[in-house]
């Protein structure tokens, strides 16, 4: 979790010369589509990326569930004031801009911003409230058309109150059997069942 660039997107731009890239790219890549409209001339640019993981904002009210800030990153956002767009035409003017997801991976990896950085305090801090997700998310709901339906089959949890320091657990499901089993360093136990909630010092998923 946190601000920080995901895993996959930080080494999608050296996957070219790893032996593994094309596993990567099977199982993790899909693509997502930026749209951009001046709101003065109404000239619409695309962009199209390929992204190797969603990086979601959490913060955006009480109680999140994962729909919930899949939708907000999905939502159409104005690009006014200091973030106005720099038009061809017209040169900087308020925007709209909106990104959809065209194509989805096998494998699909959710990254939530739980570290952020406070401007008042001039530090970065870890967001403790607790978040929802399904264990069957359907991306069809969110994206329309042909979007695939998801299994929940893994979840990274960061280990402690501060932004500076912690630990990593995950949790992992066995597809042949369903159990769930914790990994913390060496050691491996099976969860009885996954209802297991965040204690304090624990994070959601990420």
């Amino acid at each position: 979790p946190g601000s920080d660039a995901s895993p996959f997107s930080t080494a999608s731009s050296s996957l070219a010369w790893r032996p593994w890239a094309s596993c990567v790219a099977e199982n993790f890549r899909g693509t997502q589509l930026y749209s951009t409209q001046c709101l003065r001339c109404t000239r619409q640019t695309l962009r199209s990326e390929p992204f190797y993981g969603l990086s979601l904002n959490m913060n955006i009210g009480s109680a999140p569930r994962l729909e919930d800030c899949l939708a907000a990153f999905l939502r159409e956002e104005r690009l006014d004031g200091p973030n106005q767009y720099d038009c061809e035409l017209c040169g900087k003017q308020d925007a709209t801009r909106r990104v959809e997801l065209k194509g989805l991976p096998p494998t699909l990896v959710i990254d939530l911003h739980r570290f952020v950085f406070d401007v008042k305090r001039l530090a970065r801090l870890k967001l403790h409230e607790p978040i929802s997700f399904p264990h069957v998310l359907d991306m069809g709901k969110l994206c329309g058309g042909g979007a695939g339906v998801y299994d929940l089959t893994g979840v990274v949890l960061h280990r402690g109150k501060s932004a500076y320091g912690g630990h990593y657990i995950s949790h992992l499901r066995d597809e042949q059997t369903g159990l769930w089993y914790e990994a913390n360093d060496e050691t491996v136990t099976e969860i009885s069942t996954y209802s297991v909630k965040p204690t304090k010092a624990d994070s959601a998923p990420a």
